[in-house]
């Protein structure tokens, strides 16, 4: 899934997104945190590197829905890195879908009202980021 398949106002809102990607990323770690006891902890993954995979997991959705290069880290290495860390499976699949629930509730927040409807029509396309 590429911003070319979305729809142009994902692209638009995606892309204006983009810049906060650190900011989100961070919000996003907080969210995963005060929902899954493991990450709240910070004593498998700590912290920083918690917000540092979010900033990377919130880069990698809003640039793919922007259509802008997909960068070096994907959620993919993320989720091996929480393997070999001993993170349960099951664990890192939570954090994933509060962080992408996290996205789109963001998505949601940020679209423009007129845009809302379309938005609603993208979100499978939104959701197989």
């Amino acid at each position: 899934m590429s911003g070319s398949d979305v729809s142009p106002e994902v692209r638009k809102l995606s892309a204006r997104l983009l810049p906060e990607a650190a900011q989100l990323g961070a919000a996003m770690a907080e969210r995963i945190r005060s929902e899954i006891p493991v990450y709240e902890a910070g004593e498998v993954v700590s912290h920083d590197e918690l917000t540092a995979s979010c900033t990377v997991n919130a880069r990698y959705i809003l640039g793919n829905l922007a259509g802008d290069v997909a960068p070096a880290e994907t959620p993919t290495e993320t989720g091996t890195t929480r393997a070999e860390q001993g993170v349960p499976y099951a664990v890192v699949l939570q954090a994933f879908r509060v962080g992408s629930r996290f996205i789109w509730e963001v998505l949601v927040e940020r679209a423009d009202p007129e845009d809302r409807d379309r938005l609603l029509l993208a979100a499978a396309d939104i959701w197989a980021v």
